[in-house]
């Protein structure tokens, strides 16, 4: 129990919270001559390794239930996460003093709090659903998002537009007698046109929103994508001139106020402009990337306008 409760308090984190169920079955194993013992279990979409490093060889099987809700202290990467805790204690007839763990998790849900309102969110919104409050940067020093697919309703529209337009013009077609024989091919034909475009937005459609990410930490502007080779293009805060904002009357009026920020840099690899697409809640990824610009430029001792 010792080390049960001492192990509670080492996740404790006030930042991050990760919904979990599982038992933690530790077995003894001699993997190696350090006499390491390990232990794994899977429940779900949770995967959740520890390594036990023990003085002792001869440690029996243990069980300890986690609750459903604990504050992991840990690296995030993507949906994972890691931590190393050393916990000290002594279970009777088994001689083990030290315990090291090494936690790698998955998690099932991921909630962020926010620090105006106290409000959790889930970790794929960049603000608060009560206050609308941006999401700050982290203690990690990190926040990101995503391509929002409220920037493709206008081409959503655009397409069901064609696709009634082109069966339309199929039933008008079909009609004509001297067309007759002609229906089956081309009705053939309409079908193969809708089928493509709408494939072709779908695979737009997950391309954009599951692996274009923008990351911006304490000295950088990231930007992410690629399906099986992943390209980040890093812009230095330092070395960004000037930033454009831009939302279109089709942005405001259909797709749901995204708009798109433009990124001026004299030294940046793409040519000195880099195009944010698709970014929800325009106006405060705006001021929030501009006034780390500006912490940046004024802490580095740069005149800013």
């Amino acid at each position: 129990m010792v080390v049960w409760r001492r192990l509670l308090v080492a996740l404790t984190h006030h930042n991050i919270r990760v919904n979990i169920g599982l038992h933690i079955a530790f077995e003894q194993q001699a993997r190696s001559s350090n006499k390491r013992l390990f232990a794994e279990t899977v429940s779900g979409r949770l995967r959740y390794r520890i390594e036990v490093e023990s003085g002792n060889r001869e440690w029996m099987s243990r069980s300890f239930p986690l609750f459903r809700t604990v504050f992991v202290p840990a690296k995030k990467q993507g949906r994972s996460f890691r931590s190393e805790r050393h916990v000290t204690a002594v279970f009777p007839g088994t001689g083990m003093r030290s315990l090291r763990y090494i936690f790698v998790t998955r998690a099932i849900s991921i909630m962020w709090k926010c620090k105006n309102c106290d409000t959790e969110n889930a970790d794929e919104r960049t603000v608060c659903s009560e206050c609308r409050e941006i999401r700050t940067v982290s203690s990690s020093g990190t926040v990101e998002w995503r391509y929002s697919g409220k920037a493709l309703r206008a081409r959503c529209w655009l397409f069901c537009f064609c696709t009634l337009s082109l069966l339309a013009a199929g039933f008008a077609v079909s009609l004509v007698d001297g067309l007759a024989g002609y229906r089956t091919t081309l009705w053939g034909i309409l079908g193969a046109a809708v089928l493509m475009m709408w494939v072709h937005f779908a695979c737009v459609y997950w391309y954009r929103t599951q692996t274009i990410v923008y990351r911006l930490t304490e000295h950088r502007f990231e930007y992410v994508q690629g399906i099986f080779t992943r390209s980040t293009d890093p812009l230095e805060l330092l070395y960004i001139d000037d930033i454009k904002l831009e939302i279109h009357l089709w942005d405001r009026l259909i797709n749901g106020g995204v708009g798109t920020i433009t990124i001026y840099s004299t030294v940046d690899k793409t040519g000195g402009v880099l195009k944010v697409q698709g970014v929800e809640h325009p106006e405060q990824v705006y001021q929030m990337i501009d006034d780390a610009r500006v912490r940046i430029r004024a802490k580095r001792g740069f005149i800013t306008a």
